[in-house]
C-alpha cells in the first residue's frame, strides 16, 4: 500500500466485509498482525496497533470503509472510549479514505454518484440550536442528508449546551440517519449512555450499529 494521499487497488482489496466483528481474545503484537492490517492502521489511520483494542478499532474502521465503498449494508459505527484513546484520530483517517475513494466508488457503479461526506463536531453543530439562532431542522440538514456522516464528540458539550433540546436534536439526527453510513465518536462508554443522554438516544446508538467499546486508556501514554 502506498502512503496516505494515494488511493490504490491494494487499499481497496484490503477491505473486508464480515457481517460482524469480534475482538480477538489474545494479545497481538504489531509483528504478529497481518501486513494489510498493519498498513491500514499505520498508514491510513495513523495508529500503531500497540494494544489489543487498538487492533480491534482498526479492524472496525477498516470494515466500515470497505462496506461503505461498496455501499453494502449501510449502518452506524460508534467509537466509544475515554479521551485520548484514538477514536477521533481513527475517524479522521476513515474520513480521508472515504473522501479519496468516493469518485472511484461511483466509477465502479457501487454508488450512483460520488457519495457526499460530512464531518461535524457535535458541540459546534448544536450551538446555534441551543442558542436559538437556527431552527433544529435547518441546523441538522447537512448532517441528516449526507451520504456518509462523521460525527465527532457526542456528549462533549459544555454545561451551557446540556439541555433537553440538545438530547432531542441528537435523537432526531440518529433517527433520520438510521440505515445510513454514519461514524460517531463519544467519550462515554455504552453503560453510561442512559445517564449521559437518555434511553431513546441509547437505543438509537445501539440500533443497526457496530459499537467499538475501547478501554485501552490514552493512546498518548501507551507503553
Amino acid at each position: 500500500m502506498k502512503p496516505i494521499g494515494t488511493l490504490t487497488e491494494a487499499a481497496l482489496t484490503a477491505m473486508r466485509a464480515p457481517t460482524t466483528i469480534q475482538p480477538s481474545t489474545k494479545p497481538e503484537s504489531p509483528a504478529n498482525l497481518p501486513a494489510t492490517m498493519s498498513d491500514w492502521a499505520v498508514k491510513w489511520l495513523g495508529l500503531e496497533p500497540w494494544h489489543l483494542e487498538i487492533n480491534h478499532l482498526s479492524r472496525v474502521v477498516e470494515d466500515f470503509c470497505g462496506q461503505c465503498f461498496r455501499n453494502r449494508n449501510p449502518h452506524a459505527v460508534i467509537l466509544a472510549g475515554r479521551s485520548g484513546s484514538g477514536k477521533t484520530h481513527a475517524m479522521r483517517g476513515a474520513h480521508r479514505w472515504v473522501n479519496q475513494a468516493r469518485t472511484l466508488a461511483a466509477e465502479k457503479a457501487f454508488w450512483k454518484w460520488p457519495p457526499i461526506t460530512q464531518w461535524s463536531s457535535w458541540p459546534e453543530l448544536i450551538r446555534p440550536i441551543v442558542e436559538s439562532q437556527v431552527p433544529m431542522r435547518e441546523a441538522l440538514q447537512d448532517a441528516t442528508s449526507a451520504d456518509v456522516l462523521f460525527l465527532d464528540d457526542i456528549g462533549a458539550e459544555s454545561d451551557k449546551f446540556k439541555s433537553a433540546e440538545n438530547v432531542d436534536a441528537l435523537c432526531q439526527l440518529l433517527s433520520r440517519r438510521e440505515r445510513k453510513w454514519t461514524m460517531i465518536t463519544t467519550n462515554f462508554r455504552p453503560l453510561q449512555w442512559d445517564k449521559q443522554f437518555d434511553a431513546r438516544v441509547a437505543d438509537r446508538l445501539m440500533r443497526n450499529s457496530i459499537v467499538c467499546d475501547l478501554g485501552c486508556g490514552s493512546y498518548a501514554t501507551r507503553p
